[in-house]
C-alpha cells in the first residue's frame, strides 16, 4: 500500500463526512516513533481509518502548525452581540449564551472543535439542546464528525437531505451546520501533497540513522553462507552505531553508493513542502515557520498578525455569519438569535498596538479633535481596567457595657 492511500481514501473511504462501511480489515502502514521504520496496523472500521488518516497527518510539523494557528488562534476569540453598530452587553438575555453555548464545555474548546472540523472534513455540526420560552435556542453541543452520517440530495450532492447522528435521524431545524463550502476539507484536497511531506520526513529519518550513503561489503576471499553473511552485516552495523571507525582485512572492501542527505537536499525539500502547507493552508509562509532567517521584532508583530489575521477571516466569517443567520422564509426572524442582532468573534486584543504607539495615536486624535478624552479612556484597555473594590470595612459595634459587680 502506498502512503498517498492513507489520505486519498484509496483504502478507506475516509473524507465524507459520513462513516464509510468497512467490509474487510484494513492494512495501514506508516512511520513507528522509530523514525524511518514502518510499522503495520489492522484497521477494522472505518471510524478508526478515519483517525488513523487525521493522526498521520498531524504527524507533519507544518500540518501541526497550521493547524494550531487557524484553530487554535480563532479559538481564543470571544463571540459578541452586535445590534447595528452598538455591541450588546455579555449579559444581555438575547444573546448571553454566547459566552458559553455549550454547558458542559469552554467556549474555546467548542470553537477549536468547530473550526478543526472545518479544516478536516469541510464542515462542523452543533446540535440544539434547549430552547427559551420565545422558541430561541440557548444551549448547543459540537457533534463530532464520526457520529455524523447523511443523505445527500440525488439532484444536489452538496445538499442534504437527512441527517442521521448516532444511528437516528435528526430534524435539520436541531441543527446549526457551518458549511466551509470547499475552503476546508484536508482530508480529501491534500492528499498529495501530505503524502510527499510523509516520505520527506521518512527519508531524513533514516538518513538521521545513517548519515551516509547505502553501502556494500565485497568478498574477495571464500564465499559464505547465508547465516555467516547475515551474521557478518549485523556485526557490522551494530559496530558502526558505537564507533564511526571500522577495520577490513585484506579480503573484504567497503563500497558506497548512491547520494547523501546533502547531496539530496532534503532540507531544502522539506522547506519546500511546509510552504507548500502553508499555501493549501491559504496561511502566510510566516505563519507556519517555513520562512527560516526571518526576524521578528515586537514593532512588527502587531503587523503580522493582521497578515494572519486576514488569513484567518474566511473561517471566521463562516461562524459569525451562521450564528447571525435570519430566517427569510417568513417574517424576519433570527434562527439562533434575534432578528436584527449579529454575531462577530472579537479580534481587537490580538491585533492591538504596543502601548507606545497607541497613546501617539491617541495623542493625534485628541489634537485633531476626532475623539475626546472620554472616547479615548473608553477605547484604551490600559484606562479601562477594572479592579476589585477593597472589600468594606467592618461595621464598628459597640462593645458591651461591662456590668458592675455590687460589692459583697
Amino acid at each position: 500500500m502506498k502512503i498517498a492511500d492513507l489520505f486519498t481514501g484509496r483504502a478507506a473511504a475516509a473524507f465524507t463526512l459520513e462513516p464509510a462501511a468497512t467490509t474487510s480489515p484494513v492494512a495501514v502502514i506508516g512511520p513507528s516513533s522509530a523514525g524511518a521504520r514502518s510499522v503495520t496496523r489492522i484497521i477494522t472500521s472505518a471510524q478508526e481509518a478515519q483517525a488513523a488518516n487525521r493522526s498521520f497527518a498531524l504527524s507533519i510539523p507544518a500540518v501541526r502548525k497550521a493547524r494550531h494557528v487557524i484553530a487554535g488562534t480563532i479559538s481564543t476569540f470571544i463571540l459578541s452581540a452586535w445590534a447595528g453598530q452598538a455591541r450588546l452587553p455579555a449579559d444581555d438575555i438575547r444573546s448571553s449564551w454566547l459566552r458559553q453555548p455549550d454547558p458542559t464545555a469552554t467556549l474555546q474548546s467548542l470553537l477549536f472543535g468547530t473550526i478543526d472540523d472545518g479544516i478536516w472534513y469541510d464542515r462542523a455540526v452543533w446540535k440544539i439542546l434547549d430552547r427559551n420560552v420565545a422558541g430561541m435556542p440557548v444551549k448547543f453541543r459540537r457533534i463530532a464528525p464520526s457520529r455524523i452520517s447523511t443523505v445527500p440530495n440525488t439532484l444536489d450532492p452538496d445538499s442534504v437531505d437527512t441527517w442521521i447522528i448516532d444511528g437516528t435521524e435528526v430534524p435539520r431545524r436541531q441543527l446549526v451546520v457551518h458549511d466551509f463550502a470547499g475552503l476546508g476539507g484536508l482530508r480529501r484536497w491534500g492528499a498529495d501533497l501530505l503524502a510527499l511531506y510523509l516520505d520527506l520526513q521518512t527519508a531524513a529519518g533514516r538518513y538521521a540513522r545513517a548519515p551516509h550513503p547505502m553501502a556494500i561489503l565485497k568478498n574477495h576471499g571464500a564465499d559464505l553462507t547465508p547465516a555467516q553473511i547475515t551474521a557478518l552485516l549485523e556485526e557490522w552495523e551494530a559496530a558502526r552505531e558505537t564507533r564511526a571507525t571500522g577495520y577490513l582485512n585484506d579480503v573484504v572492501d567497503y563500497d558506497t553508493f548512491g547520494w547523501n542527505a546533502a547531496e539530496l537536499q532534503l532540507t531544502e525539500a522539506r522547506e519546500y513542502a511546509a510552504l507548500e502547507v502553508a499555501r493549501m493552508f491559504g496561511l502566510p509562509a510566516r505563519a507556519v515557520d517555513a520562512s527560516g532567517g526571518d526576524s521578528m521584532t515586537y514593532a512588527n508583530v502587531a503587523e503580522s498578525r493582521r497578515d494572519i489575521l486576514e488569513a484567518l477571516r474566511p473561517w471566521m466569517t463562516v461562524v459569525e455569519q451562521t450564528l447571525s443567520l435570519d430566517d427569510r422564509a417568513s417574517r424576519p426572524s433570527g434562527l439562533y438569535l434575534p432578528s436584527g442582532v449579529t454575531v462577530k468573534l472579537d479580534v481587537d486584543a490580538y491585533t492591538r498596538d504596543a502601548p507606545g504607539d497607541r497613546m501617539t495615536t491617541w495623542a493625534t486624535a485628541l489634537s485633531a479633535g476626532v475623539l475626546t478624552i472620554e472616547e479615548v479612556r473608553a477605547a484604551e484597555p490600559l484606562a479601562t481596567t477594572a479592579t476589585a473594590p477593597p472589600a468594606p470595612a467592618p461595621s464598628a459595634t459597640p462593645a458591651p457595657a461591662p456590668q458592675e459587680v455590687p460589692a459583697p
